[in-house]
């Protein structure tokens, strides 16, 4: 524990219903995910994971999706 980091990312809207996040830290891991959204109340969104910096040099990516529907 007490270790330092520093984490870096972005995210840009391509069209107005469409978001687009990466980021990425001094551990070696970075992560992005797409949103897209539908009739103005549903989202859905995937996103993913991968560590650079592991120590058995074999990359183990994370992926999820969601949706998210407002009332």
């Amino acid at each position: 524990m007490g270790e330092t980091s520093a984490t870096v990312g972005a995210q840009h809207a391509f069209l107005p219903q469409t978001l687009v996040k990466a980021r990425f830290d001094t551990f070696g891991r970075a992560g992005a995910l797409i949103q897209q959204g539908f009739w103005e109340r549903c989202f859905v969104t995937m996103a993913g994971e991968v560590e650079f910096n592991t120590s058995d040099n074999n990359l183990h990516p994370k992926v999820g999706v969601s949706v998210a529907l407002k009332p």
